[in-house]
């Protein structure tokens, strides 16, 4: 049964947009209960890890491990795979995304967001080396020579979890009291907040 495979490595095929969209549409439903998913050189692209973020990976919610290098993503699909996609994995404690063409500053927006909404567990990231921006970020001068397991460790101790909308639930992202107090301790949270109270002007 499809149901019980831990792991799905799909590897070194050039899928596409149009094979990861059936992979989402027609495959992953059936593997709630997978582990590992290696999607290394299958040709992504910003579309399709677009259709994987935002379709894909909500069926996953026990990742443990997820591999996308070499895929062309770019500074624009690794923000989307990171910011659409990661809070439907919240187990999610290792994420390859090497040899995606990450300019200097898609790695500096992508060690921020990860700094500001730290993921549950999240350990190891490989593609990006988050401390080369201890300083932009005014992160301890210790974090320097620290791999990026110890910062992002240091960050989930250090955030306070009423300002990671990013991992909270449907239910609280759709608080209004909630929000409000998020957004009140920081105000990026609100693109993370339901639609409708984006657009509370009391709020905003």
């Amino acid at each position: 049964h499809c149901s019980q495979l831990l792991c799905f490595r799909l590897e070194h095929n050039p899928l596409g947009l149009q094979g990861i969209s059936a992979l989402v549409d027609r495959g992953f439903p059936h593997l709630v209960n997978l582990r590992t998913l290696a999607l290394r050189n299958i040709g992504l692209g910003v579309e399709g890890v677009r259709v994987l973020a935002d379709g894909g990976l909500r069926h996953f919610p026990k990742l443990y491990s997820l591999h996308v290098q070499c895929n062309k993503l770019g500074d624009e699909g690794a923000e989307i795979l990171i910011e659409r996609g990661l809070p439907h994995c919240q187990q999610l404690r290792v994420l390859g995304i090497s040899y995606n063409d990450i300019s200097e500053e898609g790695s500096l927006n992508l060690t921020k967001m990860l700094c500001e909404f730290p993921p549950p567990v999240l350990a190891g990231v490989y593609g990006i080396k988050m401390c080369l921006f201890v300083d932009s970020l005014g992160l301890p001068a210790r974090f320097r020579q620290s791999d990026n397991s110890e910062i992002l460790q240091f960050m989930r101790e250090h955030v306070q979890e009423s300002w990671n909308l990013m991992y909270a639930p449907p239910e609280l992202r759709s608080d209004r009291d909630f929000v409000m107090a998020a957004v009140k301790q920081y105000g990026r949270a609100l693109r993370f907040a339901a639609p409708e109270l984006r657009k509370d002007r009391e709020i905003t």
